[in-house]
């Protein structure tokens, strides 16, 4: 089969599942999807942007669910962060479908980039969702690990790359695979 060919194949399967778009990226196809596609990330484990929004700030508090609303006020606004442009808040889902405990063997890593190309990394200490992961141990069946990315970055339309990363030693490094992308399509918020 010759290029075109290959080309032509690749077109008409994207276009019989249902696919948006496919970009190239380090001479390999990957999927752009919309934020509300829930993605395999290693059967049974699904994941899924629950929410997506602009905010001016962010509590740190956010992080930890069970105290938050247990601590005094002046605390609380302690933990607020302002950021310097606009934060986009991803909030995510991992959810195990199958029928025993998993833990995954890989974690997602994410970066932002806009229609120039420009590339964003989590804010500091605000990546909650990878991080859980390494200290989340397994997700039992029917159960959803879930946690939120946070972006400084100025309003505008960006993309979420989705990357695969693994753990070595106590440190989250990412291996080069790009699983997906998707399209952001944010609220507003605060």
């Amino acid at each position: 089969m010759n290029r075109s060919h290959r080309i032509l194949f690749l077109v008409l399967a994207c276009i019989a599942c249902g696919c948006s778009a496919i970009n190239s990226v380090g001479g390999s196809s990957v999927t752009k999807v919309p934020q509300s596609q829930e993605m395999t990330w290693a059967t049974p484990l699904r994941l899924k942007i629950e929410r997506c929004s602009w905010a001016r700030t962010v509590s740190r508090s956010d992080d930890f669910p069970g105290q938050a609303g247990s601590l005094p006020p002046q605390i609380q606004g302690a933990y607020k962060v302002n950021a310097q442009d606009n934060f986009l808040v991803v909030e995510l889902a991992m959810t195990n479908y199958g029928t025993e405990p998993l833990h995954p063997l890989s974690y997602p890593m994410f970066e932002l980039r806009n229609a120039a190309g420009i590339r964003y990394q989590p804010t500091l200490n605000m990546d909650r969702f990878t991080t859980d992961f390494v200290l989340a141990g397994n997700i039992n069946p029917g159960r959803a690990e879930k946690g939120r990315v946070v972006f400084d970055v100025p309003k505008g339309q960006y993309d979420l790359y989705v990357n695969n990363s693994r753990l070595q030693g106590s440190v989250v490094r990412p291996t080069g695979q790009l699983m997906w992308i998707w399209e952001l399509s944010p609220a507003e918020g605060n």
